[in-house]
């Protein structure tokens, strides 16, 4: 028995350093979130939007590092202000860090996005402290490498529950099938996320995070290949 399950291969694309838009949905029929590189069919179709479920774009502009950088001209603080105001945006990284540890996989987009701002905007504070020099920089880094702790600890439980969630064997109930690949499904797209936020603090971790998602998606393809339509497994693998 198949199933033609949309497949999250392109999840691993919240951590690559150069992204094309990205589409999500809920399916109807069975509640789960699909995220995907190609706009459903109905996309700007005015015939088939009005029945048909909202489609979110997520632009690579919502992923860190592609940080804004300050508008030109615009007049830096004073010490004592950045001081102040660099402290508050650093417990406000903290504070928005352990909310999305600890979000459910369907809160996680929100909590990304939240975080994503407060980066953005201690990265614009930062570059308006000049002059700087490679020392300052590397402390800043190793600074908010150290707040994204909360998430490499989520990061780690996600793993191990995705590692978890074999599928059922061969003639289980299609019930069963299908929620299990949802809960997959949800426990990948966290994942995503997770390795989104981590990466936008320290942008080390790109291509380690890149090659080790790569890895994932293709194991859980493997896994889930009796389900699968087998287009989407060719897909996934000549990628």
């Amino acid at each position: 028995m198949r199933f033609v399950l949309a497949m999250p291969v392109l999840v691993f694309l919240w951590i690559a350093p150069a992204l094309a838009d990205l589409y999500r949905w809920v399916d109807p029929q069975t509640g789960t979130v699909k995220f995907s590189s190609y706009p459903p069919p109905w996309f700007n179709d005015p015939a088939q939007q009005g029945r048909a479920p909202k489609v979110e774009v997520i632009a690579p502009s919502r992923m860190a590092p592609a940080f804004s950088t300050e508008t030109e001209g615009e007049p830096a603080p004073k010490a004592a202000e950045r001081s102040v105001g660099r402290d508050a945006l650093l417990k406000q990284v903290s504070q928005r860090v352990a909310t999305m540890a600890s979000s459910p996989p369907e809160a996680m987009s929100q909590s990304f996005a939240e975080l994503s701002e407060s980066l953005q905007q201690l990265e614009r504070m930062d570059r308006q402290q000049k002059p700087s020099n490679p020392a300052d920089e590397s402390a800043r880094l190793e600074e908010k490498a150290k707040l994204a702790a909360p998430l490499e600890l989520r990061r780690s439980a996600l793993l191990q529950q995705i590692s978890a969630q074999a599928p059922p064997p061969p003639g289980s109930p299609s019930e069963r099938i299908e929620s299990a690949w949802a809960a997959t499904q949800r426990s990948l797209a966290a994942l995503g996320f997770i390795d989104g936020a981590i990466i936008a603090m320290d942008p080390r971790k790109t291509n380690s995070r890149h090659f080790e998602m790569n890895a994932l998606i293709d194991k859980v393809v493997a896994q889930w290949e009796p389900y699968v339509d087998p287009n989407i497994v060719r897909k996934n693998r000549g990628r």
